[in-house]
């Protein structure tokens, strides 16, 4: 994967090539990290040349909205193909991003946004993260079989908002760990 880096004051826009997986993702993270310790709070992630797109590569765009979130800063994606949109549907955060069609219409989005609105949609991130760890958010109760730990991407998912300590005991072998 390669990345095309454009800056336009404290607006990134990320272009990605290739494909988004376990190998790729850590330069997106890294590059990602890099522009968040510049003080950049808008992000672009331009979509049009991706051809796939894995949990790992949704771990760290889950991680870009919940900094952003710190910072009052907002995050918009665009540009997504029908494979890469049909992965954020199944994964439930095609309605917890804001996607747009086009590079443009993304950055005059994040333009024209206010302050509020990136809290309102880390609100909403934060939300989907509560349901899909098998909690209460927005009304929307989870049932649980008891026997379901867990998607890989709501194990992922949990980890990144507890600060890296896990809390599945399944996939810990029964025993309680604190990784931080």
């Amino acid at each position: 994967m390669d990345i095309k880096e454009t800056e336009q004051g404290d607006l990134v826009a990320l272009a990605l090539i290739g494909s988004v997986d376990t190998r790729s993702s850590f330069d997106f993270e890294k590059k990602v990290l890099e522009r968040l310790a510049g003080n950049s709070r808008f992000f672009v992630i331009d979509f049009t040349e991706v051809d796939q797109l894995t949990s790992s590569g949704i771990r760290v765009l889950l991680m870009l909205a919940q900094k952003l979130g710190s910072v009052d800063g907002e995050l918009a994606l665009c540009g997504l193909s029908a494979h890469v949109q049909t992965v954020m549907e199944i994964s439930g955060l095609s309605d917890h991003f804001s996607i747009l069609p086009t590079r443009d219409a993304a950055i005059e989005r994040l333009r024209s946004a206010g302050k509020d609105t990136g809290a309102a949609k880390v609100s909403k991130i934060s939300s989907l993260a509560i349901r899909l760890l098998g909690g209460r958010a927005a009304k929307t109760p989870r049932k649980s079989s008891g026997a379901d730990s867990g998607s890989r991407l709501s194990q992922q998912v949990a980890k990144i908002l507890s600060g890296g300590r896990t809390h599945d005991k399944q996939a810990r072998g029964g025993e309680d760990n604190d990784e931080s």
